[in-house]
Order: structure tokens, then C-alpha cells, then sequence
């Protein structure tokens, strides 16, 4: 019964890794232009192709395919800021939320144009695929790599926001781009540096969840996956989204150990929404979400 528990635990917490990893790279979007950003997993998804391409393919060099795939991740995040974003600025928010969902259409078209025939497919093994087993529990060395770089990613944009000039730009654009171009802020640069980022954020997220297994136009559901870890972990929050990707992986592992075996299956995926359902009750924006209370 405590070795099950203590298996439910690391395989939710090497979930989170990853439900951790997708939402930071929403996040910063939103914390920024307060835009969901609805393409993330289609850009996951191209980006895990398209280097998918390069390393089995062309057969390049491992490091040099990954240095490719973000340079051309970056130029794919400057194009959307410029042509689908910018000039959406000053629009009613939801014109911007509905250009990210055209987008992700977008990207999805070009997957299947190029790459859909070609259906599931693997990397070549880069990282280590085997298991640790400690005391019966078994732990997947991929996936804790793919923690690991949550982790690593969380601490780099910890640093960014609070230790950098542009950071706290990017905080300050969030509650106005006017006011924010008033005092001297270049709007438009900060924003194109934050889609650089996120785009290059789901780049990696793609490499690393396809080292761990294999890659399919599943990635684009990971944007839906990881809603109720974002919004757990508050709209604006980087600490959070990595905390509530914990928190939603190990809510999924002991509902899908204890709960879906006598039910018959798929409480797993419901539990994390209930989870979510009852957190809001008492923490509406989120556990570490930014309080706005607006009085009339």
C-alpha cells in the first residue's frame, strides 16, 4: 500500500515536470500581453517535427540540431509578434485570443501538409530511457531529466523577472502598454523578446517530451491539458505554474491509482478540474495568482 502511494507520488510529480514545463512557456505570454496563448501546442508540436527532421533525417549533430530548432523557434516567435500580434494591439483582448486560436490552426495545417503522413514517431535515443528502481519505486530517467529542465527554466525565469531591467519591463507592460510607453518603455520590442522566449520555451518542451517517448499530433492537446495548472497556479505566475504542475501530476497519479480502479478508469483526467473547482472557492486568482479587486 506505501510502496503504491510512494509510485504515485514520483510518477506525479515526473508528470508535473512536464505539465510544468508547457504552462511556463504560457505563461510568460499572458504575463506580458494578458493573451492565452492557444498556438503554444501547436508550436510544440512543429517545433518537436521539425527537429525530429534534423537529428533522424539529415542525421546532424544532436547539439546542433537543438541550436537550429531554437534559432528558427525565435524567428517563428518575432514573425507572430510582427504580422498576427502587433497590429492587434490596442484591440479588444479577445481579438488577440482568437488570432492565437487561427494560429494554431495554422500550425496545425503545416504539420499536416508536411509531417502528417508520417504519424508517431521516435527520437533517436539521446537520453537515458531506462528506470531507476529505488526501494520498488520505479523512476523514469527521461522524464527526470525533463524535470529537471522545468526546474532549470523555472529558476533562469525567476532570475529574468526579478534580477533584469527588461523583466520587470515585461511585469510592467502586463498592467498597461500605454502607461508603460509613457514612461519610456519600448512596448513592441519587450513583447517580441517574450514571444522569442515562449516560442523557444515550446521548442525545447517538444525535444524533451520526445526524447522521453515519442512525438504525435497529441502535443497539440497539451495546451488543454495544462489549463487547470495554469489557472491553479495563477494567470501571472511562473512559481506557480511550476508548483500547480506538481500538484496536478500527483492529483492525476493517486486519482488514476486508488480511484480509477474502483470507479472503471477516467476519473484521472477529471480530477484535476474538481481539484481545481474547489482551490477557486477560497483562492480565486490562483495560489499565488495577482489579486485585483476593483471597488465600485
Amino acid at each position: 500500500m506505501i510502496e503504491a502511494l510512494l509510485q504515485a507520488i514520483v510518477s506525479g510529480l515526473l508528470a508535473g515536470g512536464i505539465y510544468g514545463l508547457v504552462a511556463m512557456g504560457i505563461v510568460i505570454i499572458y504575463r506580458s500581453s494578458g493573451i492565452f496563448n492557444f498556438a503554444h501546442g501547436a508550436i510544440i508540436l512543429v517545433g518537436a517535427y521539425f527537429f525530429w527532421t534534423l537529428i533522424s533525417l539529415a542525421g546532424w549533430p544532436l547539439w546542433v540540431c537543438i541550436l537550429i530548432t531554437l534559432l528558427v523557434s525565435g524567428a517563428i516567435g518575432v514573425a507572430l509578434e510582427f504580422l498576427a500580434l502587433r497590429p492587434l494591439l490596442g484591440q479588444p483582448i479577445l481579438a488577440s485570443i482568437m488570432m492565437t486560436l487561427g494560429l494554431s490552426m495554422f500550425f496545425l495545417g503545416i504539420y499536416q501538409v508536411v509531417w502528417g503522413h508520417r504519424g508517431i514517431v521516435s527520437f533517436p535515443n539521446f537520453m537515458p530511457m531506462g528506470h531507476w528502481i529505488i526501494g520498488g519505486i520505479t523512476i523514469g530517467q527521461a522524464n527526470t531529466w525533463v524535470l529537471i529542465a522545468a526546474i532549470v527554466l523555472f529558476v533562469l525565469f525567476t532570475i529574468f523577472f526579478r534580477f533584469t531591467n527588461t523583466g520587470k519591463q515585461v511585469q510592467a507592460i502586463c498592467e498597461s502598454h500605454s502607461i508603460a510607453q509613457s514612461v519610456g518603455i519600448d512596448v513592441k520590442r519587450v513583447l517580441s523578446l517574450v514571444w522569442i522566449i515562449a516560442c523557444m520555451c515550446a521548442a525545447l518542451t517538444g525535444v524533451l517530451v520526445g526524447a522521453s517517448g515519442s512525438v504525435g499530433i497529441y502535443l497539440n492537446e497539451l495546451v488543454f491539458m495544462v489549463i487547470p495548472v495554469i489557472i491553479l497556479g495563477g494567470l501571472e505566475s511562473i512559481g506557480g505554474a511550476l508548483v500547480a504542475g506538481f500538484i496536478v501530476g500527483l492529483v492525476e497519479m493517486i486519482s488514476a491509482t486508488y480511484i480509477d480502479p474502483i470507479i472503471g478508469g477516467g476519473f484521472r483526467q477529471v480530477a484535476p478540474y474538481l481539484f481545481l473547482l474547489i482551490v477557486l472557492i477560497v483562492k480565486p486568482y490562483g495560489l499565488f495568482g495577482w489579486e485585483r479587486i476593483e471597488r465600485i
